[in-house]
């Protein structure tokens, strides 16, 4: 994404098994952000997201946020090196 910002987000909390990939899937697909979504092994979920700042910023609050189920405790946002990303998929 030429000129976008590219965030890694780390999400803690009762985010795995509460369909919080798919949750995070919809809202970046709706936004038109790029990137990924993934569980990983410690039990938090990890999305790399590009997109602008307004996109992102909204992004953001719906992952606070997640979906019924879900329980988000802390939110560990950094900027990283720009990837080129083609869509915003989940990662098994």
């Amino acid at each position: 994404m030429k000129g976008g910002i590219v965030l890694k987000v780390v999400v803690s909390g009762r985010v795995q098994g509460v369909g919080y990939r798919n949750f995070v899937l919809r809202i970046a697909n709706e936004l038109g952000i790029k990137g990924y979504v993934r569980n990983q092994s410690d039990g938090t979920v990890l999305l790399q997201a590009a997109g602008s700042n307004a996109q992102l910023d909204q992004l953001l609050e719906w992952c606070q946020n997640g979906p019924p189920m879900a329980k988000v405790s802390k939110i560990d946002v950094t900027p990283i090196e720009e990837n080129h990303f083609n869509e915003f998929k989940i990662i098994r």
